[in-house]
């Protein structure tokens, strides 16, 4: 607390000190101390005090003084302290003085101000459920017992900081310095999320930690951030995404032809003329759909689904236009990303082939385009050589082989947009 006056005044005295007497100067801000004052003295860091030190120490004073008291209570006590051992022993008689000489966990729980505790390894269970009512019950029974909502989103950080912690580490090493039983307590729970779920849910609760420090109202902040982290689709790790992959691709190899079968329903041949017959000299006509055509067209789908998935999610977005003749006619919407897709021969005859298996007789393949009103295909009009540009990196990327590998793992997984960077 010192001036920049007072500090050149005592600077005289520490050029020329007494003989008899040492100067012993204490502080937390030594950034403020004056460099001709630092350069004259001694320094020494004093460093916060282990939790398991603090408790040990704690341990050996009650028991010399004839204090009852759990492990528990007692690793309270000294978190209390933040690192002092003095403080901690300042707690541990203001214990001593609230519970006399047998201390129990729930009156250093009332002490401290510790009893919304309970309610953090509760909620946080809950969030990690993706259980949003469970959230909203546990904040409203910590609001009725009393609970500063503002604190208690402080501990919830500490909270699911500490659960990252343990997810990272395993449980080892010294950057957690809580007790054993909250150490397992926490592992269990990081258990059932991976590394990138709870970084994206501390993510959420620091981005509304500015929030609640200014609200009037902490319990809806609390609750809103609690139901949004409820309801965060958990992240799996790129590393788990191919070892599924590898596994799936291994056990596919070791199966014979026969095994990968898919059982198909039986459909009989088409009637003579359903939605669209295309005679040789007559004009092309569209009928109403009959009765079970889109279901037909659905199932067909599905099976294309099951044997090619890439191939399945070119033709998922089309319209049966009609099927007569031996000829399977699919509409697409005008400017369609994968209409030149199929003016490839090859590709062609792998849909034609399909269709022969799944309706049981020869069939052609016919693309046609329909209007899709206004915007088009996806907003993917065909404007000129940008959008063609455009178009062809969509297919690129579509057709990647490690995209079509994720596509193969995880069932009704789809490509909701690909976003062409302008250079």
């Amino acid at each position: 607390m010192l001036t920049k006056e007072a500090f050149n005044a005592l600077l005289k005295t520490l050029e020329e000190p007494p003989p008899h007497v040492i100067f012993v100067f204490a502080t937390t801000e030594t950034h403020k101390i004056p460099a001709t004052i630092l350069s004259r003295c001694q320094r020494y860091e004093f460093k916060r005090i282990s939790l398991k030190e603090i408790t040990a120490t704690l341990r050996k004073i009650a028991d010399g003084e004839g204090i009852q008291a759990s492990d528990q209570a007692l690793t309270w006590i000294a978190q209390g302290g933040e690192g002092s051992l003095r403080d901690s022993q300042s707690i541990l008689d203001q214990a001593i003085s609230f519970a006399g000489t047998d201390i129990g966990d729930a009156d250093v729980e009332a002490l401290l101000g510790m009893g919304d505790r309970k309610y953090l390894f509760d909620l946080s269970l809950a969030i990690l459920g993706r259980d949003a009512g469970a959230c909203l019950r546990i904040i409203d029974e910590a609001f009725y017992a009393g609970a500063d909502l503002k604190v208690f989103y402080e501990r919830m950080l500490a909270h699911f900081r500490n659960l990252l912690l343990v997810k990272i580490t395993a449980g080892e090493g010294n950057l957690l310095d809580l007790s054993d039983h909250e150490v397992a307590e926490l592992t269990r729970q990081a258990a059932s999320a991976s590394r990138e779920t709870l970084q994206r849910l501390l993510d959420v609760l620091m981005g509304g930690e500015e929030e609640m420090r200014k609200s009037l109202n902490p319990r809806l902040v609390l609750e809103f951030t609690a139901v949004k982290m409820a309801w965060q689709e958990p992240l799996i790790p790129v590393d788990e995404i191919l070892l599924r992959m590898e596994g799936i691709e291994k056990r596919l190899g070791q199966q014979a032809p026969a095994e990968r079968s898919v059982p198909q329903k039986a459909y009989p041949p088409p009637p003579e003329r359903t939605l669209l017959d295309e005679g040789a000299n007559e004009p092309v006509v569209r009928e109403p759909a009959p009765q079970g055509a889109e279901e037909r067209w659905a199932d067909f789908k599905q099976f294309v689904k099951r044997k090619n998935q890439p191939l399945w999610a070119k033709i998922e977005p089309g319209k049966l236009l009609g099927f007569g003749n031996g000829v399977l006619t699919i509409g697409f919407p005008k400017g369609y990303l994968f209409l030149d897709f199929f003016e490839e021969k090859p590709q062609r005859e792998k849909l034609e082939e399909m269709a022969r298996e799944f309706f049981n007789q020869s069939v052609t393949l016919s693309v046609d385009t329909i209007d899709n009103g206004p915007g088009e295909a996806n907003g993917q009009a065909r404007n000129g050589p940008n959008q063609n540009r455009a178009n062809q990196i969509r297919r690129e990327a579509l057709n990647h082989p490690l995209l079509q590998k994720v596509m193969d793992v995880f069932e009704g997984a789809e490509v909701q947009e690909v976003i062409v960077k302008e250079k």
